[in-house]
């Protein structure tokens, strides 16, 4: 977790990253394997959704 110039919390991960338009989705492993999301793992093609995914398993684990 970053803090940016204006105080306010950025989730990252130096890990792979790619800028890719909403209507483009990717087939691949991808993310670490705690907060991968299922569509990765059955091998389905994900878009940016997966990252939405990984913030709610981040989230659940902070809070429990």
């Amino acid at each position: 977790m970053l803090v940016d110039q204006q105080g306010f919390i950025k989730i990252c991960d130096f890990g792979i990253s790619v800028i890719v338009p909403d209507e483009m989705w990717l087939k691949g492993e991808c993310g670490s394997p705690l907060t991968t999301s299922p569509e990765v793992y059955r091998g389905d093609d994900y878009n940016h959704m997966v990252d939405w995914w990984a913030l709610g398993i981040v989230i659940y684990q902070m809070l429990y």
